[in-house]
Parts: structure tokens; C-alpha cells; sequence
């Protein structure tokens, strides 16, 4: 897989940047802001979502693009 891929809930309140197998960025929308945040990957839980943000498990996740994620970075 080709990274960074582009990933959010589908309830629209928090934006993924998957960097690679082992780090992603996460912004989450509170209120009127964005709060940023890097995450490494570092144990079985981390694995398993950053896992199944890659495939969509369970449709929790919607696939963004670059640019939809880039627009949200800047609230």
C-alpha cells in the first residue's frame, strides 16, 4: 500500500492521515476547532484500528482525499 491515505468517521467529527503501518495524524473537530494529533503505533489496540481504518472495517470510516483532508486541517 501506497502511503499517506486519507481516512474519517463517517460522523465527520475526526480526519486520519495515515502515514504508514506504524503512525497516522488524527484531527478532531471540536466546536469551531481542530485539534491535531500524531499517533505511533505501538501495541495490538493501535494496530488493530489503524487496520481497520485501512479497510473500512464496519464502514466507521470514510475514504477522503488529500485535499478534503488538508481543508479540515485548516479550521
Amino acid at each position: 500500500m501506497k502511503f499517506p491515505v486519507y481516512r474519517k468517521y463517517s460522523n465527520n467529527r475526526s480526519y486520519f492521515k495515515i502515514l504508514s503501518h506504524n503512525a497516522f495524524e488524527e484531527i478532531q473537530l471540536v466546536g469551531q476547532k481542530a485539534v491535531k494529533y500524531t499517533h505511533a503505533v505501538s501495541n495490538f489496540v493501535d494496530r488493530n484500528l489503524l487496520n481497520d481504518m485501512l479497510i473500512c472495517h464496519e464502514e466507521r470510516w470514510v475514504i477522503i482525499s488529500e485535499k478534503d483532508y488538508e481543508t479540515i486541517s485548516q479550521v
